[in-house]
């Protein structure tokens, strides 16, 4: 019964600090802290003490793939959004990942996931670092 009041409590007061920790240090902190696995990283702790590493080690497997779907299908939307409506962007890229899934499988999708979630990371920061350059001459430098 300990276990349970602890699982319950443990991954809303994570939260609930980085939330704090955002407002009282402002957006980038609070930036940091929700890239932070603060809901899968107790579920995998749990998982681990109750059914054992291996089926952590799998849940965990999945928990990263769902991830980089996650920051795939934002990457995909934002620039489907752009050109079309946001319900062809919403569907299309479902069905691409439908598709992606059919003909080279979970384990390859897996992979390629990995592959554009990094890819993505790295652009991402590429582009906001290009944006806080651009902003400041805009209103600073001349």
């Amino acid at each position: 019964m300990d276990t349970l009041v602890f699982k319950v409590v443990a991954s809303p007061l994570l939260i609930q600090a980085a939330s704090l920790a955002g407002r009282r240090r402002g957006p980038a902190v609070g930036g940091w802290f929700v890239g932070l696995p603060l809901t899968s990283g107790p579920v995998a702790f749990f998982l681990a003490v109750d059914r054992g590493t291996g089926f952590a080690a799998t849940a965990a497997l999945g928990s990263l793939a769902g991830t980089a779907a996650q920051a795939g299908f934002c990457l995909a939307y934002g620039f489907t959004a752009r050109r079309h409506s946001w319900p062809a962007a919403f569907s299309g890229f479902f069905l691409v990942i439908a598709l992606t899934i059919e003909r080279i499988g979970i384990a390859a999708s897996f992979a390629l996931a990995s592959f554009v979630a990094g890819t993505i990371q790295v652009s991402t920061l590429r582009i906001i670092s290009g944006s806080r350059s651009s902003s400041r001459c805009r209103t600073g430098c001349g």
